[in-house]
C-alpha cells in the first residue's frame, strides 16, 4: 500500500485544506506526510501530517478492502457521521474531520480521512495493562461520564435501511 499511494498528492491536499482554514491574508503553510512512520489496525493505517506552523493532523487511510465496496463506504460514512454527531452533541473530545474521500480511485489511491491529531500515547497492551493501577479509578470515572453522556443522545426518528 505504501509503495502505491500518492503521498505527494496527500501533502498537497492537506496543505490546500489547511491554508483554506487560516482565513484571509494567511496562507503559505506547507505540509509534509511522513510515510515512514505509521500505525495500523485491522482496517486502517494512520500517517502523521505535519504543517510548517507546527500543527499536526493525521491521515487515516483505509487498507485494501476486506468487505464489499458498498459496505466499506457505508462503514466509513457511519464513522464520519458518528464523529460529527459526537462533536456537535457531546463534550467528548473527538477529532475534527477536515476532509475525506471515499472513492478508492481518487488521486491518493485509497480512501482516506484527514483529521485533527489528538494528544495522547499509543497503548501497546490495551487499556488495563497500559494505565498504571493508581489511575484506574480516574479512568473508570471518565469512562462512566462518557457512557452517561452518550446515553443522553436522542434522535428525532429511526430510519430503517
Amino acid at each position: 500500500m505504501i509503495s502505491s499511494a500518492n503521498f505527494s498528492f496527500l501533502a498537497r491536499e492537506g496543505g490546500r485544506i489547511r491554508n483554506s482554514t487560516l482565513g484571509e491574508g494567511k496562507s503559505g503553510v506547507t505540509c509534509n506526510v511522513d510515510s515512514e512512520r505509521f500505525r495500523f489496525g485491522s482496517n486502517n493505517v494512520v500517517f502523521r501530517i505535519s504543517f510548517s506552523d507546527s500543527v499536526e493532523w493525521v491521515a487515516r487511510v483505509r487498507l485494501s478492502e476486506t468487505s464489499g465496496d458498498e459496505e466499506t463506504v457505508a462503514e466509513m460514512e457511519s464513522e464520519i457521521a458518528t464523529i460529527f454527531v459526537l462533536k456537535k452533541r457531546t463534550t467528548i473530545r473527538v477529532p475534527t474531520v477536515y476532509a475525506y474521500n471515499l472513492d478508492p480511485g481518487n488521486q491518493f489511491g485509497y480512501r482516506y480521512m484527514l483529521m485533527e491529531a489528538l494528544p495522547g500515547r499509543h497503548m501497546t497492551s490495551g487499556l488495563a495493562r497500559s494505565v498504571p493501577p493508581e489511575h484506574h479509578a480516574k479512568i473508570a470515572n471518565q469512562l462512566a461520564d462518557y457512557y452517561f453522556e452518550l446515553s443522553k443522545i436522542r434522535f428525532g426518528k429511526v430510519i430503517a435501511i
